[in-house]
C-alpha cells in the first residue's frame, strides 16, 4: 500500500480477517470556502482500478466472481462508532429483510437520526473483476476515515487499485493546507533577514569573526528549509501524489538548520567570538560527531509524527523515537548551560560587563526555550 495521503493506493494488500473489518486511513477534509483558496468547489472521493485477487489454491477468481463481502466505506469519525456497531456489523438475510443493509455479508451502517444523510461513502470490492470507478461528492467535511471490512467467510486475498480525494483548495488535506502560505511567508522573511546580515557583515568585513559568516550560512539555510517545504507541498496539493524526495530534503534541512542552531549557540557560550578567536580541535570533533547523530536521529523522529496522525502508531513506538532525542536535547542543553556558566564567570573577571549582560540574558531565554520544548514534547506524544 503507497499512502500519498489524499492519493493511496493499494498494491497486492492482504485483505481483512473474515468478519471483520480494519481501519486503513485518515483523510481530513476542510469545509469548501474555509481554506484561503476559495474555489467553492465541492470535496470529492474516487475509487478506481480497485480489485481483490485470490491467493487461495483450492478457490479460484472465477469461482469467487459473486464474493460480496469486501467493501470500502469513508466514514467521519465522530460519526464511526454511532453508525458501526463491531458486535454486529455483517448484515444476515434477516437485515436486509429489516432494511438495515442492501445485501447479505455486507458492512451494516446504522442511520443516524433525523439526518437524510449519514456522510457515509461505500464501495463494493469484487474479486477476479475491476470493480468500475465511482465519483462521490462529499458534502460534511471532517476527519474520515477508510474503513476496509470484510463481512464473508473467505480472507486469502489481495487488493489493488486507488482512493482518491481531493479537497476544495487542491489534493492537500485539510490539517497540510495552512503551512503553505506559512512557508511562503518564511520564505520572504528568511531571505529579508539574510539580506539584512550580508550588509551588515559586509559593512564590517574587516572585523567579523568565523562565527559571524556561520550565523549568515544558517540564514541560508532556513531560506532553502522554508523553499523545500512550500515546494513540497504545492507539488502535492496541485498534484495530487507526495514527493518522497522533496519531503526527504526538507526534513533534512529542517533538521540541520536545528542542528546548526543548537551548535551555534553551543560555540558562543564555550566562547567562540566572544573570548577566543578559535575552538580547540577536540571541541569540533565532539560537535561534528554530536550533530551527525542528532541529525539522524531527528530524521527519524519527524518521519514518524508526520504519519502520526494518519496512520496507527503505537504510542510505545511514537516515544521510543522520541526518547533519544529527547535525551540528547537534554545533554546538548546541560553542555550549553556550563559552558555558558564558565563564560559569564570568565566574563566577570575580565570586567566585560557589556557582554556578561548579553549572556545573562540569554541564559532566561535559554531557560525558557526548555520549558518549550518540554510542552511541545508532551504534545508530539499525545
Amino acid at each position: 500500500m503507497t499512502l500519498n495521503c489524499l492519493h493511496l493506493r493499494f498494491c497486492g494488500c492482504q485483505v481483512p480477517e473474515r468478519k471483520s473489518l480494519s481501519l486503513i486511513y485518515a483523510f481530513f477534509l476542510s469545509a469548501p470556502g474555509t481554506t484561503p483558496n476559495k474555489t467553492k468547489t465541492l470535496p470529492f472521493v474516487v475509487f478506481k482500478n480497485l480489485k481483490a485477487t485470490s491467493k487461495s489454491g483450492s478457490q479460484t477468481d472465477a469461482q469467487l466472481a459473486g464474493y460480496a463481502g469486501l467493501q470500502l466505506h469513508l466514514i467521519r469519525y465522530e460519526d464511526m462508532w454511532k453508525l458501526v456497531d463491531t458486535g454486529k456489523m455483517c448484515a444476515t438475510a434477516e437485515d436486509v429483510t429489516r432494511g438495515d443493509s442492501d445485501a447479505v455479508d455486507h458492512l451494516i451502517v446504522h442511520k443516524v437520526p433525523g439526518q437524510s444523510s449519514n456522510n457515509v461513502y461505500g464501495y463494493q470490492v469484487n474479486i477476479g473483476q475491476e470493480s468500475a470507478p465511482q465519483k462521490m461528492t462529499m458534502l460534511q467535511h471532517g476527519v474520515y476515515f477508510l474503513v476496509f471490512s470484510n463481512c464473508g467467510s473467505f480472507d486469502q486475498a489481495v487488493i489493488s487499485g486507488q482512493v482518491v480525494v481531493k479537497n476544495s483548495h487542491g489534493y492537500l488535506p485539510a490539517n497540510e493546507y495552512g503551512k503553505m502560505p506559512f512557508y511562503a511567508i518564511m520564505t520572504a522573511v528568511t531571505v529579508v533577514v539574510f539580506l539584512i546580515w550580508s550588509l551588515i557583515c559586509i559593512r564590517w568585513w574587516k572585523v567579523l569573526f568565523n562565527i559571524h559568516l556561520s550565523i549568515g550560512s544558517l540564514c541560508f539555510v532556513a531560506i532553502l528549509e522554508s523553499i523545500a517545504w512550500f515546494v513540497y507541498l504545492f507539488s502535492w496539493n496541485e498534484g495530487g501524489a507526495e514527493s518522497v524526495a522533496l519531503f526527504s530534503i526538507s526534513i533534512f534541512l529542517s533538521v540541520s538548520r536545528n542542528t546548526l542552531s543548537y551548535m551555534l549557540i553551543l560555540s558562543a557560550c564555550l566562547g567562540w567570538g566572544v573570548t577566543k578567536p578559535l575552538l580547540d580541535g577536540g571541541t569540533i570533533c565532539r560537535m561534528v560527531s554530536l550533530s551527525v547523530v542528532y541529525i539522524s536521529l531527528n530524521v527519524v523522529r519527524e518521519v514518524v509524527l508526520a504519519d502520526r496522525h494518519t496512520q496507527s502508531v503505537p504510542v510505545p513506538f511514537v516515544i521510543l523515537c522520541l526518547l533519544p532525542v529527547s535525551c540528547m536535547n537534554g545533554g546538548i542543553f546541560y553542555w550549553i548551560f556550563a559552558a555558558l556558566s564558565n563564560l559569564m564567570e570568565t566574563l566577570e573577571a575580565q570586567g566585560q560587563s557589556a557582554k556578561l549582560g548579553l549572556f545573562q540574558k540569554l541564559w532566561w531565554v535559554l531557560v525558557l526555550a526548555i520549558a518549550f520544548a518540554f510542552v511541545v514534547l508532551l504534545g508530539q506524544v499525545k
